[in-house]
């Protein structure tokens, strides 16, 4: 699987005084195969990495030794990203933003769309299209999550936040969706999905709603804290008829209550 390289773990990985910086440096360390990116994302980089005080030589060396690559010439490709402009024309884009977008379109397959049209998940959610996973990819209102598991870690589900610029600091985890099923992926990712709701983007509340007919996630739901608040019944329309969706929700001190129960992540 290629992985894509933005401006922000780009930073972060070279610089010890941003968030981040362990993280993304250990994701550098961790990966074996060559970063892809494009000609704006590395011009942001530099930029941000001069106007911080820091070398920005440091991140052209990491294209030298071929740590990072050129996934995409931005000539060759600027008919697709001015047409992306154009797409997306409500929304606050950069020509990096333009561009990664443009590249998770040339480097197939997409990890997120092959989980989630998968038959066995498509009864228990509602399937995006390409362009709505773009915009979670890129806008900030989103959080979009790649679940990786096993042991060469590779990539087993994802899932996505909205509502992260909330100003009532109600947080959705809006979708899910792992594969293989049975094998504790779920449940470890939404551990990690409640700490990083609650620590890291600061949500009072973080909810969801499921299919009334997806009995294994509601149980899954329902042992790790989230209470039933409400039936919104036949709220989407499907080939056979009509399902009710279940809205559950943990509120920030319910989870710290479950945090020193042992229950939880610790911070």
């Amino acid at each position: 699987m290629h992985i894509l390289l933005d401006t922000g773990p780009w930073v972060a990985s070279l610089c010890k005084d941003v968030q981040h910086h362990e993280w993304a440096k250990q994701q550098f360390a961790n990966y074996t195969g060559p970063f892809l990116t494009c000609e704006a994302v590395a011009a942001e980089t530099c930029f941000l990495l001069a106007r911080g005080g820091s070398n920005a030589g440091r991140a052209l060396a990491l294209i030298e030794r071929g740590v990072v690559q050129s996934g995409m010439t931005l000539s060759q490709e600027i008919a697709p990203v001015r047409e992306l402009y154009q797409r997306y024309d409500n929304l606050p884009a950069s020509l990096a933003d333009a561009c990664l977008v443009r590249m998770s379109e040339l480097y197939e397959p997409c990890a997120v769309l092959t989980l989630e049209s998968d038959r066995a998940n498509l009864p228990f959610i509602t399937p995006w299209e390409r362009l709505q996973h773009e915009g979670a990819i890129r806008f900030p209102d989103f959080r979009h999550f790649v679940i990786e598991g096993g042991d060469a870690w590779d990539a087993v589900g994802f899932l996505i936040f909205i509502g992260c610029r909330n100003p009532n600091k109600s947080l959705e985890l809006k979708r899910m969706v792992v594969k293989p099923t049975g094998q504790g992926y779920g449940r470890a990712a939404l551990h990690l999905a409640k700490k990083v709701a609650f620590d890291e983007l600061g949500a009072h509340r973080l909810w969801l709603d499921v299919k009334a007919l997806n009995t294994r996630a509601k149980i899954l739901y329902d042992s790790e804290g989230f209470i039933v608040e409400g039936r919104l019944r036949d709220a989407v329309r499907m080939s056979g008829g009509y399902e009710t969706l279940i809205v559950m929700a943990m509120l920030q001190p319910e989870f710290a209550q479950r945090r020193a129960q042992g229950l939880e992540v610790l911070a």
